[in-house]
């Protein structure tokens, strides 16, 4: 004999599509926009007001190399700053036989150029590569030609300060021809490949970027007021340099990393 169970309430029906069984409410006809109204897609989590991604930037772009990595403490911008500290102690113990000043500068020109554009960052064995690369005699003989200029320069301020006539007018236009000879100095160490320090080319660029070769020169000066006010910083003042001298070079338009 079948066994007969109490009546209780009947169980709400649920529609098969909603989770849960729950049946989606049916829009009501007096809603914003009617029945026929199409509908919205969901928000982004953080509301309306929420700040959008930028897309993906594809591997290998200017973008996915200025991205910083996951875990990454610092952007590629304190990364640059590192490299070209690093780049500035190895060129200042690399200039300690002074006549490899031109081959110094010209290496740590290339690493930071390299760190500026392909994103691989200064090392020792890289700039000592770059290094042996360029000690060349031409370079060694512009770095022998340094203290022979160096040395005409004190004498010239020697004779200016023991107050010969005209030294109003030489003691200026002596300042500004060391400045110029530094900035050209500059400019032709930071000459990518296959130039190779050419002054020729180095005057060529000087003389057809203005700004940039105004921007070297207080770069120059800078580094003379940094030197001389706080001499503690006199061996990281060439990485400042060599870079000044290279972004200098990067900005000229047609010129390649």
């Amino acid at each position: 004999m079948a066994r007969l169970t109490p009546a209780g309430p009947a169980a709400p029906h649920r529609s098969p599509r909603e989770p849960g069984g729950s049946a989606a409410p049916h829009p009501s006809p007096d809603a914003p926009g009617g029945p026929d109204a199409p509908r919205r897609p969901p928000l982004a989590p953080g509301g309306p007001d929420a700040p959008r991604r930028p897309p993906h930037a594809p591997e290998g772009s200017a973008a996915a190399h200025l991205r910083r990595a996951p875990g990454e403490p610092f952007g590629p911008g304190f990364a640059l700053f590192a490299d070209m500290l690093l780049a500035g102690l190895l060129t200042t113990v690399a200039a300690l036989p002074v006549v490899t000043i031109p081959a110094a500068l010209a290496a740590a020109s290339a690493s930071l150029r390299q760190a500026a554009t392909g994103g691989a960052h200064v090392t020792f064995t890289g700039y000592a590569r770059r290094l042996r690369a360029r000690l060349a005699p031409r370079t060694l003989a512009a770095g022998l030609a340094l203290p022979l200029l160096a040395g005409v320069l004190l004498v010239d301020v020697a004779l200016i300060r023991a107050g010969l006539p005209g030294a109003g007018v030489a003691g200026p236009a002596l300042a500004l021809l060391a400045l110029a000879a530094a900035t050209a100095g500059l400019r032709a160490t930071a000459l990518p490949e296959p130039y190779g320090m050419s002054a020729r080319e180095a005057l060529r660029r000087l003389a057809g970027d203005p700004r940039g070769t105004l921007l070297l020169a207080c770069a120059v000066l800078l580094a003379v007021l940094l030197g001389w006010s706080i001499p503690l910083l006199v061996p990281l003042l060439p990485g400042p340099l060599a870079f000044a001298a290279t972004v200098v070079d990067l900005r000229r338009p047609g010129v390649s990393g």
